[in-house]
């Protein structure tokens, strides 16, 4: 049997990191893309993986990760970021980075990787109980996962159809 390959966005440090350092151990061929190359690269060292430096929403970005690797078995999205304020006081700005690092990655990322994903391949998205529970203050952060929550239901049931 060959080696599986696994693609794990955010994996420089945190839930992606912990996710990747496993998947190695479990014998994953796996390549980590993160935004900043040196936590990028230490990440990658310290636990045997390759890294492709990315901005998950980035559709020119994620190609080049998709170029990386022949076929890939498993995606973990994990890239994400935590910012925003109650509703009065949250920026546009703020709002797009979130809704982009959060939202739009998982889409970008989600359609680079079914390209070269085989029958039997897994989506596994890293969400956050602020989809079913907003948090307090993180008006933009619960709005994009719980829009990833219903991008991963709406994905899992056209899979199937593609």
């Amino acid at each position: 049997m060959s080696t599986r390959t696994a693609v794990v966005t955010g994996g420089s440090g945190g839930i992606g990191l912990a996710i990747a350092e496993g998947l190695v151990a479990r014998g994953y061929d796996v390549v980590i893309t993160a935004r900043s190359e040196d936590r990028l690269r230490a990440a990658a060292e310290r636990i045997g993986a390759r890294y492709v430096v990315a901005d998950a929403a980035n559709e020119d970005q994620m190609a080049a990760v998709v170029g990386a690797v022949e076929e890939i078995h498993l995606l973990v999205h994990s890239a994400g970021i935590l910012r925003g304020t109650f509703l009065r006081k949250l920026s546009l700005d703020d709002l797009d980075q979130v809704l982009s690092a959060n939202l739009r990655s998982a889409f970008v990322t989600t359609q680079a990787v079914l390209t070269k994903m085989p029958v039997g391949g897994r989506l596994v998205y890293i969400g956050s109980s602020a989809s079913k529970e907003p948090m307090k203050g993180r008006t933009a952060y619960s709005a994009s996962k719980a829009g990833l929550r219903s991008e991963e239901h709406t994905s899992e049931l056209q899979s199937h159809h593609d």
